[in-house]
Formats: structure tokens, sequence, C-alpha cells
């Protein structure tokens, strides 16, 4: 495996939306629900369709994690979740099933630090990569720099979402390249050239996950969600229009 250093990046991340913000007085957010069932519909107006669902666990080098699966319309793969008390969301590694593809990430990449808000910015370094089977990958560390580049109301199909929108944090990102071609550390078969460097890319809804997501400028190139289910929670989406009136905000 080959780390390769392009000028721009894609980052994929979640969010969930029960409630109000943390600085709105929630006690505690859930930006990346990783319940076994949990689903997720999204359309994008170029790329098509593309559903993400948490399937179950994986061991990943001694690790439990929770596994998402992803479906688009020319791959299919996964890529491995951990939360810890804090509610920090945690990428341990992911596979590509169409395009020959493994990685394991120690540490971990933190994917999200609550409470977000604009302008809050974290790192995870010295990134090491290794196969599935523990075999370290003969590149040196890396370092995953993200930061929150929008927050407020986003609309898309399924409604009106408090939102913030998370990308990497440097114009200069890395992706994962092999015989097979170009990856994001999601497993995302990619065209380096498409990423678009210091902008929000993933945008995380408390309660909800990932509303949309797009590393283009252009946003027709965005995934928005269109539909969604969470096990422990009723499947009907809750926009932020909805919460405020709870609370009487204007």
């Amino acid at each position: 495996m080959k780390l390769a250093c392009v000028s721009a990046v894609l980052v994929v991340v979640v969010v969930f939306l029960p409630s109000l913000s943390a600085r709105s007085g929630e006690l505690s957010e859930d930006y990346y629900p990783l319940m076994v069932g949990s689903h997720w519909e999204y359309r994008s107006a170029v790329f098509g369709e593309m559903s993400m669902s948490i399937v179950g666990d994986q061991d990943i080098l001694g690790v439990t994690t929770r596994v998402r699966r992803q479906v688009l319309s020319d791959q299919v793969f996964e890529n491995y979740w951990s939360k810890d008390a804090s509610g920090n969301v945690f990428l341990h590694g992911a596979v590509n099933f169409t395009y020959p593809f493994e990685a394991a990430y120690v540490p971990p990449i933190k994917v999200v630090e609550p409470p977000l808000f604009l302008g809050k910015a974290w790192v995870t370094n010295g990134i090491r990569g290794y196969n599935l089977d523990g075999t370290p990958w003969d590149d040196g560390p890396f370092d995953y720099p993200l930061r929150v580049y929008t927050e407020g109301v986003l609309a898309v199909p399924a409604g009106d979402f408090y939102s913030y929108g998370v990308g990497y944090d440097t114009p200069f990102g890395y992706l994962l390249t092999s015989r097979q071609g170009t990856f994001d550390v999601l497993g995302r078969r990619v065209a380096a050239s498409q990423f678009e460097t210091d902008n929000a890319t993933e945008w995380y809804s408390s309660g909800v996950g990932v509303v949309q997501s797009c590393d283009y400028t252009d946003r027709q190139y965005a995934f928005k969600l269109v539909s969604f289910e969470l096990p422990s929670v009723p499947t009907q989406a809750i926009t932020w229009g909805r919460v405020k009136s709870l609370y009487g905000s204007d």
C-alpha cells in the first residue's frame, strides 16, 4: 500500500439529531449512530443512489468494531467504527469488495469529536496503516486533521436538519493508492483530482447521522439524505423546525 499526498480530500463522516445543539443546552449528542439495523438512503443528481447500513460487528486488530456497509452504483465497501464514553467516533479500517482494498489504522482516526461547533478543529497524529491481518505498510505515519466549516440548517429531501459540515483541515490530504486504484480512508475508490480542499465534505446532524456528503465544489454532486431508519428511535425524520417548535424557539 502506498500513501499519496494530493491537493484535495474526501472525508466521510456522520451524525444524528434528536434534540438541540450542545450550545443550545443539549446534554448529549450522537452525531454517528452505530446501532445495528440503522439504515440511510441518499440520492445524488449526478451519481444516483447510495445506501448505508450498520450491519454487525467485526474484529479489527484485536478491537471489536461496528460495521458500516455502503452500496453505490459502482462499488460496495465497508468501514469499521467505535465510539467512546465521551461520544468520540473512531474509524479503525475499511474494505472494498469491488476493487480489492483493505486497511486498518493504528491509532484509529478520530472522525467526530463532540460537541461540534463552527471552527472547531482536531487532529489524529501518527497514524500507521496495516493490512487486516496485521501486516504493516511500508509507508510512514500520517496525520488526519479535521475542522467544522459550517453550522446551520441544511435542507435535504428527508427534511431540514441543523447540521455541522466537517472536512479535511489542510490544502493537502492523504489518499491510499495501490495497483487497484486510489481510495479514501473509508475504502471508497475515488479519482484524486475530484477532491475538494479546506471545505466541508460531510454534514452531521445529532440523532440522525450524515445528512449530506460531497467532495466536489459543485453541490449538485452531493449525496443528500432521502430517508433513514434507526432501531431505537422513531423512523420519521426529526427536523430542526420541529425541534425548535417543541422549545418555543423562533
